[in-house]
């Protein structure tokens, strides 16, 4: 009886999580994903829904999950050297290569080219490939 009466919520619960999955794949699917209002108008949510679903849902603002994940596209960039710092910058959408310096070095606690030297002197060319595209770094 109370699992008849949990169902709906279960329903609700999962059509939620599958809208999150799907909108944290788009982001991680489209480089040139920079900014939450471009979530709210290809998936038809106003500011408001889709902070409830991430909320609920993942435990992180929209915000912060396309900010994770440029961070990620950088470090593999940066790992691979395959662009200036002020290309990589402008690439992942920042205004400007310090608002990009100063939010790696936020997030992952060295600037980007102590991160990529560290890397290259560490892992050697090519071998930290496959960790950074699996989200370990």
């Amino acid at each position: 009886m109370i699992g008849d009466a949990l169902r709906p919520l279960a329903r609700q619960l999962d059509d939620a999580a599958n809208s999150a999955r799907a909108i944290v794949g788009f982001v991680a699917d489209t480089p040139g994903v920079t900014r939450v209002g471009q979530l709210e108008d290809r998936f038809d949510l106003d500011d408001r829904a889709l902070q409830r679903l991430f909320a609920r849902c993942i435990g992180a603002t929209p915000k912060w999950v396309i900010r994770r994940v440029r961070l990620q596209e950088a470090a593999a960039h940066l790992e691979r050297g395959e662009t200036s710092l002020g290309e990589l910058a402008a690439t992942l959408g920042y205004t400007d290569q310090a608002h990009f310096a100063r939010d790696f070095k936020a997030v992952v606690g060295l600037p980007p080219g102590a991160f990529a030297q560290r890397l290259r002197a560490t892992w050697g060319a090519g071998e930290f490939d496959g960790f950074v595209a699996a989200g370990c770094a």
